[in-house]
């Protein structure tokens, strides 16, 4: 029996630091371990992006720029028009190239950088066109200020011929036309526009888009100016 002390004494010894325990430590607190997140495999994966929601993965990173959808204004109208190209409202006119009284060549679509543009094709041998001729200068000085262009286009004498230079530089004269006065001797305007030679206006917004055409309308004009200013 006193044999038996010591051994029973040594079992209890090496017993008590686990004998009839779980032999995983307890974090302090209790709990169970922290592994970490957990990987596709199930294993401890690396930390979460932490500019990341958790549950979505989509990046809540407040400093990250936001598109803000298209803009409103969309793009400037081109200068010069690159086409397609149509003579109704709301198209691009195509180009036609004259002379003016001193023989230096203009384009349509130089007009193109302006907000609103005018052009008046007048015949010598029409009485509306004179008369409207009369108060045309008025007209386009009024309106100049607010960034306006014009041409007058000279497109037949008063015999219902070819106009000429000369022609051209007495009409600016007579009138006293501070616009660009140009003359038409091939009738290039009326035919590439499909328009009459006398008494037609054609107003256009910027990039040479067409806002209204007219003929014998010359008590219009004034509004329709306006209105392409959206006045």
């Amino acid at each position: 029996m006193p044999r038996l002390v010591p051994a029973i004494l040594l079992l209890c010894t090496l017993c008590s630091g686990g004998c009839g325990s779980d032999s995983r430590r307890e974090p302090p607190g209790g709990g169970t371990p922290d592994a970490g997140p957990l990987d596709a495999d199930g294993g401890a994966g690396a930390p979460r992006d932490a500019g990341r929601s958790a549950d979505t993965g989509v990046d809540t990173d407040a400093s990250a720029p936001t598109d803000s959808g298209p803009s409103d204004a969309g793009p400037p109208p081109a200068c010069p028009p690159a086409g397609p190209f149509g003579t109704s409202p709301g198209q691009t006119i195509p180009d036609v190239t004259l002379l003016d009284c001193d023989g230096v060549a203009h384009s349509l679509h130089e007009l193109c950088a302006h907000e609103v543009s005018w052009v008046f094709e007048y015949t010598d041998w029409c009485p509306p066109c004179r008369d409207f001729a009369a108060r045309a200068d008025a007209i386009y000085r009024s309106h100049a200020a607010r960034d306006l262009a014009a041409f007058f286009i000279v497109a037949e004498d008063d015999s219902f011929g070819p106009p000429t230079a000369e022609l051209c530089a007495d009409v600016r004269a007579r009138y006293g036309l501070g616009m660009t006065v140009l003359f038409d001797p091939t009738q290039s305007f009326a035919s590439t526009l499909g328009v009459p030679t006398n008494d037609f206006h054609l107003v256009m917004t910027r990039g040479n888009v067409v806002h209204w055409t007219g003929r014998y309308a010359d008590d219009e004009i004034e509004s329709r100016l306006d209105a392409a200013f959206g006045l």
